[in-house]
């Protein structure tokens, strides 16, 4: 279905599940429809992006592991925003050490995945702070993904 893909290394779907969003790690963020067809570039291999997720507006948010930084494309803009981090390498509470996974809830929430850090940060969806939810207390080791069980938890 998706024949002109590279090193794959991310994949998402839209709220309705209408479109997919796939990260090429060689040329950037395509997105298809449902079915596989119709490709469209929506983010050119400018940026180190690990991995996607898409909000119930079809805002695109992604990790920059190299530039510890999160950041988002919102439906029909011409350009990205950073979100959170994009303060240099650090552990303080808007750095990032490798961001890597990303997911995004119902109300638009961020849980980030910062990878070096051991710790899953949260950012509320109008852009406020972000809050350290776990790992400060070394009950995480390098985590690369988050997800959510069948009953809305972070798992």
């Amino acid at each position: 279905i998706i024949s002109s893909a590279g090193i794959l290394s991310g994949i998402a779907f839209d709220a309705k599940r209408e479109h997919i969003y796939v990260v090429d790690s060689e040329k950037g963020v395509f997105k298809y429809d449902r079915d596989g067809t119709n490709e469209v570039l929506v983010i050119p291999k400018t940026e180190d992006i690990s991995t996607i997720a898409v909000d119930s507006n079809g805002a695109i948010y992604w990790a920059n592991y190299v530039g510890d930084k999160v950041m988002k494309l919102s439906m029909n803009a011409t350009s990205s925003i950073i979100i959170a981090g994009g303060n240099g390498k650090g552990n303080g509470t808007n750095q990032f050490w490798n961001p890597y996974g990303i997911l995004v809830d119902r109300l638009g929430t961020l849980y980030i995945t910062d990878t070096m850090n051991s710790r899953i940060v949260r950012v509320p969806s109008d852009g406020g702070a972000p809050t350290i939810i776990t790992g400060e207390q070394g009950q995480l080791r390098y985590p690369v993904n988050v997800t959510f069980d069948r009953a809305g938890n972070l798992d």
